[in-house]
């Protein structure tokens, strides 16, 4: 598949600069590009993530060419998701996704506008969070409230599982599951009266869901933002860097996600 060059614009103008300011703080290294450490959780979701440097998914790629345009290098890095919160949260590494929740954002470095809000021109992409269920259990949800008290799993390090669940005023009484299937497999033994999966999650689960009789209730349970965030110890040389890539993002988006709709509101629908 043969990826895309767009011709400079305002935004990648922009990410020249914070480049040359990175070139300034640094002359000793201004003849080698910067370096960008990003952490992917080291969960498959083809077509956009492949977890094969030599086959690279369509987020990957993105990932790879907004360095390029940037003047960055970017390299990958997977890694457990919990080990990627971490390692961007202590400076380790420089980059990782995340939603913007009330969690997440005292905690990590997302792209703000001149007033301190989230920018969500530079989002990467809407999540939404779905509930699964036994089918024909009494339990209901009606996109509202449940019918009666519920126990709900999800997998681990998926935050926005945690988020969705507190404003509706719910718990999680459990996220120990290594991954999407774990937690289905759980749902259908009654560890859990519905699991909370992020739609992707699911995609690829249409037999399994069939083959333990289970059911995606239609009614979502909340929608967020999601973003690639830094650590809040960068320097102002990584900071740079940081915002060079993020502008170079959507230039580099693949052509079905380009969009200028409104985005959301991380809150429940």
């Amino acid at each position: 598949m043969r990826w895309w060059r767009k011709a400079p614009t305002l935004g990648a103008l922009g990410s020249l600069s914070l480049i040359g300011l990175w070139v300034l703080v640094s002359p000793a290294r201004a003849f080698a590009a910067p370096v960008l450490r990003v952490c992917v959780a080291n969960i498959a979701y083809p077509p956009s993530i492949n977890l094969d440097p030599r086959n690279p998914g369509l987020r990957e790629r993105q990932f790879l060419e907004a360095g390029r345009a940037a003047g960055v290098s970017v390299s990958l890095n997977y890694a457990p998701i919990r080990r990627c919160h971490r390692q961007v949260q202590d400076g380790e590494l420089d980059a990782v996704y995340m939603a913007a929740t009330s969690e997440s954002l005292p905690l990590y470095r997302f792209p703000l506008t001149a007033r301190g809000d989230v920018d969500r021109a530079l989002r990467l992409k809407e999540e939404t969070v779905l509930l699964v269920g036994r089918s024909g259990q009494r339990l209901r949800w009606d996109g509202h409230q449940f019918s009666g008290s519920v126990r709900l799993g999800s997998r681990a390090g998926l935050r926005m599982a945690h988020e969705a669940a507190r404003l509706r005023q719910l718990a999680l009484a459990d996220d120990s599951a290594a991954d999407a299937d774990q937690v289905l497999r759980m749902v259908a033994a009654g560890r859990y009266d519905f699991g909370l999966l992020l739609e992707v999650d699911l995609r690829t689960q249409a037999g399994t869901l069939r083959q333990l009789g289970l059911e995606v209730v239609p009614q979502p349970l909340a929608r967020f933002d999601g973003f690639m965030v830094g650590s809040l110890r960068a320097t102002p040389e990584q900071q740079a860097v940081l915002k060079a890539w993020w502008q170079a993002l959507p230039q580099s988006a693949p052509p079905p996600e380009r969009r200028s709709s409104a985005p959301r509101p991380a809150t429940p629908p």
